[in-house]
């Protein structure tokens, strides 16, 4: 399965990051959302996987912060 589905996952990759590189105008805007939106998909993951809490201080302030970056980045120029 990760053999047929890898190919196209790095060209849709690929893809997304250079349209997203035009529409930031920027490579550190388009790295700085890239990091935020990981930090945003991967405290669910852990809940429903893992069955860890992402309701704990430290995890919100995180969750907290990665908003604050998609947020100077994509409304601040």
């Amino acid at each position: 399965m990760c053999t047929l589905t890898a190919f196209p996952i790095a060209f849709g990759y690929y893809y997304a990051w250079s349209h997203a590189i035009v529409a930031f105008e920027s490579w550190w805007a388009t790295r700085f959302i890239g990091f935020a939106l990981t930090f945003l998909v991967f405290p669910p993951l852990t809940w429903y996987f893992l069955d860890e809490s992402p309701f704990t201080l430290k995890t919100i302030t995180c969750v907290f912060l990665a908003l604050c970056i998609i947020g100077v980045q994509s409304y601040m120029k």
